[in-house]
């Protein structure tokens, strides 16, 4: 993958001889773009990932965008330890009894649980050499992380961080009769944050059983769960590099 990333940067710089220049003052930005995600720590594999960006220019060389992509990622193994206690209430005419309790322990074993890792930018940019063929910026700004684990729903975790980049993009032709303008967009990334999978969760419910119409059984069940094997802090942070293409309108 990193030596098609090469290839597209000579592909790039090729179709560059042939574009045009262009003024984006004033206009809007939409990008479709794919690459790959370079974790820093090793706590995730390097996996494809895919995405896009929305942007508004406000003058030739200052720029506001939001950029969203997905990588989807695999937790290799954890065991799931589920501690139940439940307390019983006898219920008859309205009058209260208490009816005793109960506890039980469940455990589960899971294997390659497939994580799926949103991070959206909010980032302001600035552009360099605005009329020449090249356009090379940088931007920076916070990020929005969404990390889902869809077998386990209330491991769903959301984080801010941060992320920091530069690319460069090449323009290559006018669209719709000159009303818009098509161009080859590289970007490299670098973002942090962090997700807490590990400290488990607790939560509570309380079920009704009818015995008549003038008796009832309440039952309320506390539960904690502690996740095994499982890093406290999940570090998202890492390089991403993509290539793709955008249009201003």
């Amino acid at each position: 993958m990193r030596s098609a990333l090469i290839l597209g940067v000579l592909l790039s710089v090729l179709l560059a001889s042939f574009a045009f220049s262009e003024d984006t003052s004033g206009k809007f930005g939409v990008s479709l773009e794919g690459g790959w995600y370079l974790p820093e720590l090793g706590e995730l594999h390097d996996d494809f990932t895919y995405g896009g960006t929305f942007s508004y220019h406000f003058l030739p060389w200052l720029f506001g965008e939001i950029k969203a992509s997905m990588f989807y990622d695999r937790i290799p193994e954890f065991t799931k330890t589920e501690y139940r206690q439940s307390y019983y209430t006898h219920i008859l005419d309205g009058v209260k009894y208490p009816a005793g309790h109960s506890s039980n322990e469940v455990q589960a074993d899971y294997e390659d649980v497939i994580t799926k890792i949103t991070p959206v930018d909010f980032n302001v940019g600035f552009s360099f050499l605005n009329d020449q063929k090249i356009n090379p910026y940088i931007s920076l700004g916070g990020t929005f992380f969404s990390a889902r684990v869809d077998e386990l729903p209330k491991m769903n975790d959301t984080t801010w961080g941060f992320n920091g980049g530069l690319g460069a993009e090449f323009f290559l032709a006018k669209l719709f009769e000159d009303r818009a303008d098509l161009a080859l967009v590289m970007d490299f990334r670098y973002r942090w944050g962090k997700t807490n999978f590990g400290l488990g969760y607790r939560s509570m419910s309380i079920e009704y059983y009818s015995i008549s119409d003038t008796e009832r059984l309440k039952k309320n069940t506390y539960k904690k769960t502690e996740l095994e094997d499982m890093p406290d802090d999940l570090d998202l942070g890492g390089i991403n590099g993509t290539l793709g293409l955008k249009i201003y309108f």
